[in-house]
């Protein structure tokens, strides 16, 4: 092969404390796929992703051959336009300012409660935590979204969800209801706090990917104007072993 079917990831091998990589190549059989996992084996690299088309059945059999773990159906949905509904908007939502932020980095734990990182066995407990605290405070801090909004409900932050803008594009990264909290609308509230967000940064179009092992969230995002427009199988692989 005339280039490394695979890339390193500086910023995930430094926060994990370990060498991981992304397989770049798709379409790939059984000793393909184990010819590159001897590669990354030499590498000394400790997890590798592939994301892989799920109606690419040779390529799924392959990562199933050779021990990989399917740690997500990502599902992405599209609001085209956003469009805010203020009947589905029943919590107070604002924009988060000068409050503790600590109730933000539980609320980004539980953001994450079906993540890859998380349902992944071999995937250190700890680093997941850590994980997404850190990509709550790079979105406080402005790195990873350019808002945060919060719902409320008697004077409690009970949900959160961070929204960023570029070019027309609108992108949300996390949504989180506390677990005490759920299904008394909150979700949806944030939503269309969003939706609104959009429309006034300009967007005509939203996005935000989930996992399929999480039906209420896809069910929510559903209901409030998002359509399905994509599917990704993403498989773990630990070359040196769990």
């Amino acid at each position: 092969m005339s280039a490394e079917p695979f890339a390193m990831l500086p910023w995930d091998s430094a926060f994990f404390g370990f060498p991981t990589a992304r397989i770049l190549s798709q379409g790939l059989d059984t000793q393909a796929l184990r010819e590159i996992l001897a590669a990354l084996t030499q590498r000394n690299i400790r997890l590798a992703y592939w994301t892989v088309d799920p109606a690419d059945a040779a390529s799924n059999q392959a990562a199933e051959a050779c021990g990989g773990f399917l740690a997500d159906v990502r599902r992405t949905y599209l609001a085209e336009p956003p469009v805010s509904d203020p009947a589905r908007k029943r919590h107070a939502v604002a924009a988060f300012h000068d409050r503790s932020e600590e109730v933000l980095f539980s609320l980004a734990e539980e953001a994450g409660r079906y993540s890859r990182y998380r349902v992944d066995p071999a995937f250190p407990r700890p680093l997941f935590r850590a994980l997404y605290r850190e990509w709550m405070r790079k979105s406080l801090s402005g790195e990873m979204a350019d808002e945060v909004l919060v719902a409320e409900a008697d004077g409690e932050t009970v949900g959160t969800i961070t929204v960023q803008a570029r070019q027309g594009a609108g992108n949300i990264g996390l949504v989180a209801v506390d677990s005490r909290h759920q299904g008394r609308g909150a979700g949806s509230s944030l939503l269309q706090a969003a939706a609104e967000w959009f429309v006034g940064k300009g967007c005509v179009t939203a996005k935000v990917a989930t996992q399929e092992s999480n039906p209420a969230a896809c069910a929510l995002y559903e209901k409030n104007g998002y359509r399905l427009v994509g599917r990704e199988h993403v498989h773990h692989f630990w070359p040196l072993g769990k």
